[in-house]
């Protein structure tokens, strides 16, 4: 389905900039967009995962809201990935310190239970 969203340059050049943090047992695994991550490949082969995601509900699209409904919506997509998906805990890290760090979700989908659930919409 197409989207209609439209990411101001400002706004791609911020997501650009930020450092992608996973919450690990032994560590931190940090990714930048358009990197590649030896140490993200090496996670996904021992944990057996095809496909990954780093989603989070924090100020959509940009657009700042209070840090109690960031929360909310936090829980909120917590609940709803929970019931369909495993996951590590995340971050985003505006390296400037413009932005607050945004609690993410690190999606594991393997190839078994992709398709059925990526049936339901987790659009926040």
């Amino acid at each position: 389905m197409p989207s209609n969203l439209h990411i101001h340059d400002e706004l791609a050049a911020a997501y650009l900039k930020s450092i992608y943090r996973v919450f690990l047992d032994d560590g931190i695994l940090e990714m930048k967009i358009n990197r590649e991550s030896l140490k993200l490949k090496v996670l996904m082969q021992n944990i057996n995962v095809e496909h990954c995601a780093l989603v989070t509900a924090y100020n959509p699209v940009g657009k700042k809201i209070s840090d109690e409904e960031n929360e909310i919506r936090h829980q909120s997509l917590r609940d709803d990935i929970h019931e369909n998906w495993e996951f590590l805990e995340g971050d985003g890290l505006d390296p400037e310190a413009i932005w607050k760090p945004e609690k993410s979700f690190f999606i594991l989908m393997r190839l078994e239970n992709f398709q059925e659930n990526m049936n339901s919409s987790l659009l926040y």
